[in-house]
């Protein structure tokens, strides 16, 4: 969503506003259609002088100016009187003017064309704070061209076909996706529209009592006639207003928000802004990489922004709008265009109404609320129809087709992970051949550096997931490690493209704090590249994976100032350790090096009862950890397994076993966190759990050769009557356990079995005997 600079005014009361649009536009990085080799800077709001704002162009510093003078008298900051008369130089990025002779010479510098100044007497109409007045008035004037996008986008996607309204949540995160893609677009402008609408805004929202008659004031007092009263001024002289902030949400009315409370109004823009310029997990770095020259890059992961722009605004959007009735439930979801509607919009709008249909469908199913009103899958179906259009109007070829895919195989991924794996699978299959093709179209410059980091680590959960899943199967899969290889190259080549040389940062530094500023911002993102060196087959890769989080990322975000996005990188660090030391102990105990096994799989354990306390409740546990846990190597501390059976236990009952679903089928992969549920259960003492929905877990204690055992029994709703009831008496040396299951098939390596699924103290070399019993099969 690029600006459009106003070549000429339209009418002669726009001869200011567009003299100011383009001093505006060449300070913050917007260079003009119709003048593709200008210069343009990139300034710091807070650094900008009003002289600047005038000249549409930095001056040089006061340093500088020092040595100027001593060439030859008093001259005014931005002027040489070694450059001739009446021509203009950029020297040090800097604008200079020559008033020197005509055999002036010409010093060092580039020579521009001449500059058409704004008057003082002209930026001093402005107030009440005259450079954050003038940056407005000419922001918005750029901003005036995305207004018909932002019209085009909400009037077409904001009303139901019934006229019913969306939801405000919804409606929140379609205005919030444009006016992120506003910031993306034009980083610099946007950040300095924002904050001279904060200056403007405080000094316009006056206190004013009433003055005592005949009682006598200063100039400055309340009821002096000399002051302005800029609260009373028009948004020409006194602008307060960013249109595509204000105006925007102002002409997409919401529910719960009426004109007499537009102080709330106000308290979703001022979030959104301070959450997008500070608080949002996002890197923004000044590169002059590619054809394009210096430009900012901007990485601004949406669905983690939104999520924490929600959580702290939300309440005021009305949740109640994501209740239980079917009716309001549809308004959740927006409304999809025609093929025929699409198509008469403009390029520009139909580009932004097809992605912001995606990002808000990545909103949506981050909002927990979503769960009572539309389901997971009726959000699917929607992306579906939405990469169908994409490619009916935009081609099969184009980056927001390629995304819109992208973005369906994903949500296939992980909606059928564990009820279908083929469906999964395909999911994931999909997910990866966009992203190769996104990859090329950001290798020839279509497709901006920040937007793909976004790409490549929104798809990567998916693809690390189905990497883990593959190698579970078959842990020698050339498949998962092909697409390992692949995932590794892609992130190598946008390092390349960046202009980040991850290699040379790491041999060079020791500690965070002296890697250079991009690879300190890059930090938190890494933990994504170090898991698939983590889960490499070569000790170099694994040991480069191990050194990346210890000494650099978990350190890094393990600060106790550090907010929640930064505990969840952690969380993720330290489950791509605990991979990295698995597998690396793998390796060493295959090559004879016990030593250093029991080294790496005692510190295996440490980062496991780490993530514990870190995440209890954390989403993967229930699969992961007990994996993890069951899989732990001879030398590790099991004593570290007894310490977090509450927390694991916790994160069961809560988000596995209470969820009113039933899987399709007692397949492996169903009933593996209800046998862990059900283990833990019994290690605690519990006689039986409340289910809700899934297979019944009845426990009991018994004995087992005149021996204390312990009793466990899953029983599904609807019995397979093929299946067959599977009862193990296992033996150690210091305990018995007695385990009853429902199986669909009985496995054949039931060592094995036991040693998967088992979380208690003891691996599979532990084990002395294993009766079997099976009940229910006809032969």
């Amino acid at each position: 969503m690029p600006v459009v600079v106003p070549e000429r005014a339209g009418t002669r009361s726009q001869i200011i506003s567009v003299r100011l649009a383009q001093k505006v536009a060449a300070l913050f990085g917007v260079r003009p259609h119709w003048q593709k080799d200008s210069r343009v800077w990139f300034c710091n709001f807070s650094a900008l002088t009003l002289a600047e704002v005038g000249r549409g162009a930095p001056l040089p510093s006061r340093a500088w100016h020092a040595k100027e003078r001593a060439h030859g008298g008093p001259i005014a900051l931005g002027q040489s009187k070694r450059i001739a008369a009446g021509t203009w130089r950029i020297v040090n990025e800097a604008l200079i003017e020559g008033v020197g002779p005509a055999d002036a010479g010409l010093p060092p510098g580039e020579a521009v064309a001449g500059v058409d100044e704004l008057a003082p007497a002209t930026l001093n109409r402005f107030g009440p704070d005259r450079k954050a007045a003038a940056v407005l008035l000419g922001a918005n004037e750029l901003f005036e061209s995305l207004m018909p996008v932002f019209r085009d986008v909400m009037g077409t996607i904001g009303t139901l076909d019934s006229g019913e309204p969306l939801a405000d949540h919804t409606k929140v995160i379609i205005w919030a996706t444009l006016v992120q893609e506003t910031f993306r677009s034009q980083p610099a402008l946007f950040a300095a529209a924002v904050q001279g609408r904060a200056i403007q805004r405080a000094l316009t929202q006056t206190w004013v009592p009433l003055p005592a008659l005949g009682l006598p004031v200063a100039r400055s007092e309340f009821g002096s006639t000399e002051a302005t009263d800029w609260s009373k001024m028009e948004e020409t002289l006194a602008p307060r207003r960013i249109n595509v902030l204000d105006q925007t949400l102002t002409e997409f009315p919401l529910a719960t928000i009426s004109r007499a409370t537009q102080g709330y109004v106000d308290t979703i823009i001022d979030g959104w802004c301070s959450h997008l310029l500070g608080d949002a997990p996002s890197i923004s770095w000044l590169t002059d990489k590619g054809p394009q020259g210096r430009r900012v890059e901007v990485y601004a992961p949406l669905a983690r922004s939104l999520a924490g722009f929600l959580a702290t605004k939300g309440e005021i959007l009305a949740p109640a709008h994501l209740g239980k009735d079917a009716a309001q439930g549809a308004a959740v979801l927006p409304r999809i265009p025609s093929e025929g509607e699409l198509r008469k919009l403009s390029p520009s709008s139909q580009a932004a109404l097809i992605w912001t249909l995606l990002q808000t469908y990545r909103g949506l199913r981050r909002e927990p609320g979503l769960i009572f009103s539309v389901s997971h899958g009726s959000v699917r179906e929607e992306a579906a129809r939405v990469a169908s259009l994409a490619q009916a109007v935009l081609g099969p070829g184009n980056m927001l087709t390629l995304w819109a895919r992208n973005r369906l195989g994903n949500m296939t991924y992980w909606d059928f992970q564990r009820s279908d794996p083929q469906a999964s699978s395909e999911g994931a299959a999909l997910v990866r051949a966009t992203l190769l093709r996104l990859s090329d179209q950001h290798q020839s410059g279509y497709i901006a550096d920040g937007t793909f980091l976004e790409f490549l680590i929104s798809s990567g959960s998916c693809l690390h997931g189905h990497i883990m899943e593959q190698r579970t199967t078959n842990p020698s899969s050339e498949t998962a490690e092909q697409l390992r290889r692949e995932l590794l190259l892609l992130w190598r080549k946008t390092f390349t493209t960046i202009g980040f040389d991850l290699d040379a940062e790491l041999n060079q530094a020791t500690t965070t704090s002296k890697l250079s500023p991009l690879a300190q911002a890059m930090v938190p993102l890494l933990h994504h590249y170090a898991a698939l060196l983590t889960m490499g087959k070569s000790e170099a890769d694994i040991l480069q994976g191990i050194h990346l989080l210890e000494d650099f990322l978990i350190p890094y975000v393990d600060r106790p100032d550090e907010l929640h996005e930064s505990k969840q990188t952690l969380g993720g660090a330290l489950r791509a350790a605990i991979v990295g030391y698995k597998e690396l102990t793998s390796l060493l105990q295959s090559a004879g090096r016990h030593k250093e096994a029991e080294l790496w799989s005692r510190r295996n354990g440490e980062a496991t009862s780490r993530l514990l306390e870190l995440e209890p409740a954390h989403p993967v546990l229930g699969l992961e950890v007990p994996a993890l846990m069951s899989e732990a190597d001879p030398g590790a501390d099991r004593l570290l397994m007894h310490a977090h059976f509450d927390l694991i236990v916790e994160r069961l009952q809560k988000e596995e076993l209470v969820r009113a679903e039933t899987p399709k089928a007692a397949t492996n992969t169903a009933i593996k966190p209800l046998e862990h549920a059900a283990l833990f259960q019994m290690l605690r003492g519990h006689e039986r759990v409340d289910n809700q929905g899934w297979p019944e877990l009845r426990f009991s204690r018994g004995t087992a050769d005149g021996e204390s055992a312990l009793n466990a029994s899953i029983v599904l709703p609807e019995r397979n009557p093929s299946a067959a009831d599977i009862i193990l008496l296992v033996v150690t040396p210091t305990q018995k356990f007695k385990m009853v299951m429902v199986w669909e098939e009985v496995p054949g390596d039931v060592a094995r079995l036991v040693g998967r699924i088992s979380p208690f103290p003891f691996s599979v070399e532990d084990i002395q005997s294993v009766e079997v019993e099976v009940h229910g099969r006809k032969d």
